[in-house]
């Protein structure tokens, strides 16, 4: 009996793939180990986590429930209209500008004139902001676009993507990274955000979709939005992006389950790795148990092969 795991990431293709080779038949397991299996991901600074799968809850109950209206949800992200007559804001609790990280996972639907923002902090000063320009690059911006940093690297609609931006005041550094891969960092000269020390200090604490200083607005989903009161370091930000696919075998076949926070992921399977290889997608909607999604694959006896995909 031979069984070996394999990790590959695809840089481009939007997708982080476990690869198990299962000869069958293998160990039974049972199907109840998997209630309570959760991803390992280190958040020693973690403030706020607005799930944003049915409800703008702060599901630590640290912070107000996002202000959400005119928005929906559906397949578990939160879904914001191109008309942008919407309002998306999460106010965070106990929240520094001297040191912070954000992360969120979103899914444009178009790149139009009004559509470039993806998210900005803070409504009255945007001390700082996350957008593109109509190619899709990637742009950072401070203290209300006075400055501007661009990423050659290329966000495509309808795909979803993770961000995750860590600022440092104290070391005078930024750092970002998208999809997984760390881009170029930051590196600042006596910088401050000039909504400290004003009257919107307080109330500018707050995260949106909106950049109402050019009237631009993210269209289309997004979800997982984590606040950490800390500048967390590459491999901590390495760790937020960690995607793991559990393959447990049983008599008759496997058991696949990833978490339920890992949106726009579907499992694929191929009876070999030869080239070229020809990946299937699982069209099936998976099971729910705890905060794991769970599919049962019952192949024919032989090798079989699985990975997740990020659509």
């Amino acid at each position: 009996m031979k069984k070996w795991l394999s990790w590959q990431r695809a840089e481009g293709n939007h997708f982080i793939n476990h690869i198990l080779k299962i000869k069958l038949p293998l160990l039974f397991i049972l199907l109840g180990l998997l209630v309570g299996v959760q991803r390992a991901v280190s958040q020693p600074l973690l403030l706020s986590y607005f799930k944003l799968n049915t409800d703008g809850q702060d599901s630590l109950s640290n912070s107000f429930p996002m202000e959400l209206s005119g928005v929906s949800f559906s397949n578990n992200a939160l879904t914001l209209p191109s008309a942008g007559d919407y309002t998306a804001s999460a106010q965070i609790a106990g929240f520094s500008y001297s040191a912070f990280t954000v992360s969120f996972d979103f899914n444009p639907s178009d790149f139009e004139s009004s559509h470039i923002s993806i998210l900005s902090g803070g409504p009255s000063y945007r001390w700082i902001g996350l957008q593109n320009d109509s190619s899709g690059h990637l742009l950072l911006y401070l203290n209300n676009d006075n400055l501007l940093y661009a990423f050659t690297n290329v966000i495509t609609t309808n795909h979803w993507h993770t961000l995750v931006c860590s600022v440092n005041l104290n070391s005078q550094t930024i750092l970002t990274m998208l999809d997984g891969q760390m881009l170029q960092n930051i590196a600042l000269q006596n910088f401050q955000f000039a909504v400290v020390g004003t009257t919107y200090e307080q109330s500018d604490k707050a995260f949106t979709f909106w950049n109402y200083g050019n009237a631009t607005f993210l269209c289309g989903q997004a979800n997982n939005l984590r606040v950490f009161n800390g500048a967390l370091t590459a491999s901590e930000m390495s760790s937020l992006n960690a995607v793991n696919l559990t393959i447990q075998a049983f008599a008759q076949g496997a058991i696949l389950n990833w978490s339920s926070e890992l949106n726009g992921y579907v499992p694929q399977s191929t009876d070999s790795l030869l080239p070229p290889v020809q990946w299937q997608d699982d069209v099936r909607t998976p099971l729910n148990i705890g905060d794991q999604n769970v599919l049962i694959d019952t192949p024919a006896l032989g090798t079989k092969y699985y990975r997740l995909r990020r659509l």
